[in-house]
Order: C-alpha cells, then sequence, then structure tokens
C-alpha cells in the first residue's frame, strides 16, 4: 500500500468540477480546499496505481500545477523485511571470499 499526498494550484473559477472530478477517482480524497490551494490523499495498491492517479489529476481542467509533497511507498517491503534474498546470498559466499577492512571511522580519519 502506498500513500501520498499532493499539493494542487487551481484556478479558483473550477473549484465545484475539479472537486467533483477529484472524487470521481476512488483512493483519492480531499484533505483541506483553501484559497487556489488543494491538498490531497492518495492510497494506492503500488507505484504504479499512485503514478496514474497523479497522472489522472494533472488532467484535470483547471489544474494548473501539481506536487508530490508526501510518498510513503510499502512495494517490496515484505521481500525486504523477511530477509530471505540476503541469506540467500549469505549462503552461498564462502567465508574466504568476504574481506573485512576494519572501522569505518577509521577509514573516515585518513
Amino acid at each position: 500500500m502506498n500513500i501520498s499526498s499532493v499539493i494542487i494550484k487551481i484556478n479558483p473559477k473550477c473549484l465545484e468540477r475539479i472537486i467533483q472530478d477529484i472524487y470521481s477517482l476512488n483512493g483519492v480524497e480531499i484533505a483541506i480546499i483553501e484559497g487556489e490551494i488543494i491538498i490531497v490523499t492518495i492510497e494506492a495498491k503500488d507505484s504504479n496505481e499512485e503514478i496514474y492517479f497523479f497522472k489522472e489529476l494533472e488532467k484535470i481542467d483547471g489544474v494548473v500545477s501539481i506536487n508530490m509533497h508526501y510518498c510513503h511507498c510499502e512495494d517490496g517491503f515484505e521481500k525486504l523485511n523477511s530477509g530471505e534474498e540476503i541469506s540467500k546470498i549469505i549462503q552461498i559466499l564462502e567465508d574466504d571470499n568476504i574481506s573485512y577492512k576494519g572501522n569505518v571511522n577509521t577509514w573516515m580519519k585518513q
């Protein structure tokens, strides 16, 4: 699941239609409307869907600009957290092929 927020600058004359268009996108919600600025949250299943929503918001007539403000991506975290891929690599390596260069702080002083 990916969660992000975007800041949209709009033409205020188009506000009502823009609101309708935003709410037509399932997974997109308006958090704040203040003058020419709308802050929207996007809840997407992955990065591809998140990009899709961003592009759809960008296409709305009356949108002047749109900028990503925050993004939290969980794509692939399951694999990273499980450590299975890393443990497979470690099992392949032989001890003789692993070199230790000492403490990083020692290298930084040089």
